[in-house]
């Protein structure tokens, strides 16, 4: 369910998911590659780290000497040395790769419609690039917090690889371990780093970070299934090997009606009734990023009410988020400071102001209307 929450939107885990398991495909083959395989793993390492930086955490395939094979119910893990010539062909396309950062600076140059950080200025792109924003999350629990969601998420990680997965990945790594064990080192060693990361970052959807280890899974669970097959085939039980293929097949038929959203327009219908409800030429503050994503698709997606002014309240407290908005919206003040009850103060009388969802010191502050799926903001003693 995780991974296919995050495979059907626009977000950027399951494009990680993605080249996590391409680096894996072009690093481990299963026969001897084309030092070309190397190359191209490097240049999509480069690349992916434009879209997600744990990436990093996978660099150790990149120098992985030895390739794994399946031979006769044995996997064989034959060394290869890479000199330092091979080596020093993988900085070149992972710098290709990573070129993929200069489009950052080109597209905020052009004034998009949304905008994230100011890659225009070098204090602005590496803000952006280095992830500055999340800093804090990175080991922002305690151990005993850490302890106590490792305990939560043991289901997320067993529920999408069912328990004939999970038998068949502890298959997998135990051959592993037997029969080519530096690869179930530098597998389990990735996974562990990962884990460790998730584990102690303080945000609320950090078990997203966890999809790198379904791929991970997957690699063990492929060299359960050869291990399985070979048993079968010696104990002349080959022909139930297709079974083995209806796995998958069963899996999506059980799940299909869980996880299919075809027919789920409510984020759809949610911006469209609240974008209906506020007044014309409005100021409509939204609080999260359910409201502000779906409010920010009707308007510039669909084109719907391009009179009011849409700010998200915390991206406020951005200086650049604050000028940014003053370009589209001149009347909106950037000097009204990073507190949002300012920007309503300095709206008053100019706007209808809105919000998605007040909290308590908006509720002291200001006087509060429900009209639709908002809420109007108005000043004690007022008409």
């Amino acid at each position: 369910m995780t991974f296919w929450s995050q495979a059907i939107l626009v977000e950027v885990y399951a494009l990680h998911a993605l080249f996590v398991a391409l680096i894996c495909a072009l690093t481990l083959p299963q026969a001897p590659g084309h030092p070309g395989r190397r190359r191209v793993a490097a240049f999509l390492f480069g690349l992916g780290l434009g879209n997600h930086l744990s990436l990093i955490f996978f660099a150790p395939l990149l120098l992985w000497d030895g390739s794994p094979r399946f031979d006769g119910g044995a996997i064989v893990s034959t060394a290869q040395s890479r000199g330092s010539r091979d080596l020093t062909l993988l900085p070149l396309p992972l710098l290709a790769g990573l070129a993929v950062y200069l489009y950052l600076p080109l597209a905020a140059g052009r004034h998009p419609v949304l905008l994230w950080g100011d890659a225009t200025t070098p204090g602005g792109f590496w803000w952006l690039v280095s992830g500055q924003l999340y800093r804090g999350a990175l080991f922002g629990l305690t151990v005993p917090e850490m302890l106590m969601r490792a305990q939560s998420w043991l289901s997320l990680l067993a529920q999408p690889l069912t328990w004939p997965g999970l038998i068949l990945a502890a298959l997998g790594l135990w051959r592993l371990a037997t029969q080519a064990r530096r690869l179930a080192l530098l597998t389990v060693g990735v996974a562990l780093m990962v884990a460790i990361v998730a584990l102690g970052y303080a945000t609320a959807d950090a078990f997203v970070y966890l999809l790198p280890l379904q791929v991970l899974a997957a690699l063990w669970q492929a060299a359960g299934v050869l291990t399985l097959v070979a048993w079968l085939t010696r104990g002349r039980a080959g022909g139930w090997i297709w079974l083995l293929c209806l796995l998958p097949v069963a899996l999506l038929w059980h799940n299909w009606a869980n996880v299919d959203l075809s027919r789920d327009t409510e984020a759809r219908q949610y911006a469209l009734a609240a974008l209906a409800a506020a007044a014309p030429d409005a100021l409509l503050i939204a609080d999260g990023d359910e409201h502000a994503f779906a409010l920010w698709y009707a308007q510039d997606g669909l084109g719907k009410r391009p009179d009011v002014a849409i700010v998200e309240r915390t991206l406020w407290n951005f200086d650049w988020y604050r000028r940014h908005l003053v370009q589209r919206w001149p009347d909106l003040s950037a000097a009204a400071g990073p507190d949002v009850n300012d920007l309503i103060e300095s709206q008053r009388g100019r706007r209808p102001i809105f919000i998605t969802d007040p909290d308590e010191d908006m509720a002291l502050r200001f006087e509060l209307k429900p009209v639709g799926t908002l809420f109007e903001v108005a000043w004690p003693g007022s008409p």
